[in-house]
């Protein structure tokens, strides 16, 4: 039975064959076969590299079939590179709404929901950039952020951290997306993922959360902040803070701009134990990530998350606001050009209020929290980073100098980040420095001489 021409045979007996009966028996069988041993998986592929006979099987959706041949094909753990027709999505999607059935193979207990998850990951990032991409989109199109919501909310850990990743997978594909995600995901599944010792569940969650605050109105980030926050029957905060403590040091800055980032919705005239802990983590990680790469992209992309400037897409902003404000706009993106345009000047003028607010609120935060240590912090990586983080902190370094500029009731900024920061800052103006670093540089030293006592400083 396991010999190629047996395997042949019943292929095509299940491609051609209209009897349901026949179609079952020929189904379970390959299914015994793949799971005797890996040549017959092989075979079973190479007879069928498009997987046309599956998804002709998948197809009959109107009796269970459709279930078992799911079984049977995720026994055989197809790649990407065998799923190219774009009549899989939709497949796999009514195997995923519908697929709690257990089915029997053999003696194993395969459940098609399970396969529809491998599929989708398959499908999602599986393929080339651009390929996956449009994956993505058809999956938005038809629904697919419905179903993985729902599941998420059932699903245990392993489930969830799928889902999760999928999510994050569509959010990346299609920035938009983020707006319908953080109406209307559920926070509290989400919440509850940060919590026990599925590290990758946790990381997965954290991951999404920091990508569903790339919001490019302030108004609704601070909306699923609040509702984060609440999360249901759960202390947010008290449970990011314990995942803080406890998470690897690679997860520590987005972990510690979350929990900040909630703790700026209450008073920050009051001390608070959460605040304080979030701006030390922050802190040694700026200060240790020279020990690890991955540890400083971390800190970039949390930095530019308190940055708080993002397009439609959620691509970060705050460096390409920064350059015009200076005059520079050669080197905007095209998504700042596209995005940043309001239909109506006083909503503009609005958001730009509400954002200087905010970053006025937390620059003060950072200051007095973290004081000379955050500064000396920034300082460091700008000589020591690789170039992501170097440009994170220089935008880090020029908003929270322009917040806290004289010009502002501001006075004791100043000197404190003169003494710490102006070398630096100087050895950027440097000819031999990209263009971009010398302006981020310009527009803090700028603000920092506004101050006599820098000005004099700085003077020969």
């Amino acid at each position: 039975m396991s010999c190629p021409s047996f395997i042949q045979g019943l292929l095509e007996v299940t491609f051609t064959s209209k009897d349901d009966a026949v179609l079952e028996s020929a189904i379970l069988i390959m299914g015994e076969l793949v799971l005797r041993n890996e040549v017959n998986r092989q075979i079973v592929l190479n007879a069928d590299p498009q997987l046309e006979i599956f998804l002709r099987l998948l197809a009959l959706r109107s009796n269970g079939l459709f279930l078992k041949a799911t079984a049977v094909l995720y026994l055989m753990k197809p790649r990407a590179k065998q799923m190219l027709s774009m009549d899989w999505m939709p497949l796999v999607l009514h195997i995923l709404e519908c697929g709690d059935e257990v089915q029997l193979v053999s003696s194993l207990k395969c459940y098609p929901k399970m396969a529809a998850f491998y599929f989708l990951d398959q499908l999602l990032t599986g393929f080339d950039i651009d390929r996956n991409v449009e994956n993505a989109k058809q999956m938005i199109a038809l629904g697919g952020l419905d179903l993985l919501m729902s599941r998420l909310e059932v699903g245990d850990a392993r489930e969830s951290r799928i889902c999760i990743s999928l999510l994050t997978s569509c959010v990346q594909a299609d920035g938009s997306c983020r707006y319908y995600l953080s109406d209307h995901l559920k926070k509290e599944p989400l919440v509850q993922l940060l919590v026990g010792n599925e590290k990758k569940a946790s990381a997965a969650a954290l991951n999404l959360m920091s990508e569903l605050t790339c919001l490019n109105r302030t108004s609704q980030m601070v909306e699923f902040l609040k509702e984060l926050k609440s999360g249901g029957c759960l202390n947010t905060m008290q449970i990011l803070l314990v995942y803080l403590q406890q998470a690897p040091p690679v997860q520590h800055p987005l972990a510690a701009v979350m929990l900040l980032q909630l703790d700026l919705l209450g008073d920050p005239l009051q001390y608070s134990v959460y605040r304080q802990e979030a701006i030390d983590a922050m802190m040694a990680a700026l200060e240790h990530s020279s020990e690890s790469v991955k540890v400083q992209e971390q800190c970039a992309r949390a930095l530019l998350l308190l940055a708080g400037r993002f397009s439609s897409s959620g691509e970060p902003i705050a460096e390409a606001w920064l350059l015009k404000r200076a005059g520079v706009d050669g080197s905007l993106s095209e998504s700042f050009r596209r995005t940043e345009i309001f239909k109506n000047k006083g909503a503009r003028a609005e958001e730009e209020k509400v954002v200087e607010e905010r970053l006025k609120k937390l620059a003060l935060v950072l200051v007095k929290t973290g004081n000379k240590r955050f500064l000396a912090a920034l300082s460091n990586c700008i000589s020591d980073g690789i170039p992501t983080l170097v440009r994170a902190c220089l935008v880090t370094v020029a908003w929270m100098s322009s917040s806290l500029s004289p010009l502002h009731g501001c006075n004791t900024f100043q000197p404190l980040a003169c003494s710490v920061l102006a070398a630096k800052l100087l050895d950027r103006l440097s000819y031999d420095r990209v263009m971009e670093e010398r302006v981020l540089a310009s527009l803090s030293l700028l603000n920092l001489v506004r101050h006599p006592e820098c000005l004099e400083g700085l003077l020969p």
